[in-house]
């Protein structure tokens, strides 16, 4: 059932971006990740090793809400602690499950990504692109 567009901008990102966030978690759920997840492994692997709080900073989220998220994952063993046992600081890096299981989830984010640039059109996804930096420059100013 297609709905009716709201007036409000909010709404409708929230909508879109519900629609979005669940094709991607469809096609992570492959390899047992969320979209949360993958995001949060993807960062690690760019800036690894990292305490918490400098993944929190680069992903823009709040140190608690990435702590959830982290457990999950590191209970899977693919992410571990390389901060000796007494430091209270985590120092966070991939694991070679955790190195292999992203190699496994960026090809099916890859094929998520195709398939959204495929419906949409090159040129409405770079205008998206464009849209959406500057709505966050907007929540910056």
């Amino acid at each position: 059932m297609k709905r009716s567009i709201s007036p409000c901008f909010c709404i409708n990102l929230r909508r879109a971006a519900g629609v979005l966030s669940d094709f991607y978690d469809k096609s992570l759920s492959k390899a047992q990740l969320t979209t949360s997840q993958f995001s949060l492994m993807k960062s690690l692997s760019r800036i690894q090793p990292c305490t918490v709080t400098a993944l929190a900073d680069e992903m823009g989220l709040e140190r608690t809400t990435l702590v959830r998220t982290i457990k999950p994952l590191a209970d899977r063993g693919l992410i571990h602690n390389l901060a000796p046992a007494k430091n209270r600081n985590k120092l966070l890096s991939l694991t070679e499950d955790g190195d292999a299981l992203m190699e496994y989830a960026a090809s099916l984010w890859e094929e998520a990504q195709g398939a959204v640039k495929a419906y949409m059109g090159a040129e409405q996804i770079e205008t998206l692109m464009q849209l959406l930096a500057r709505l966050e420059e907007f929540g910056e100013s």
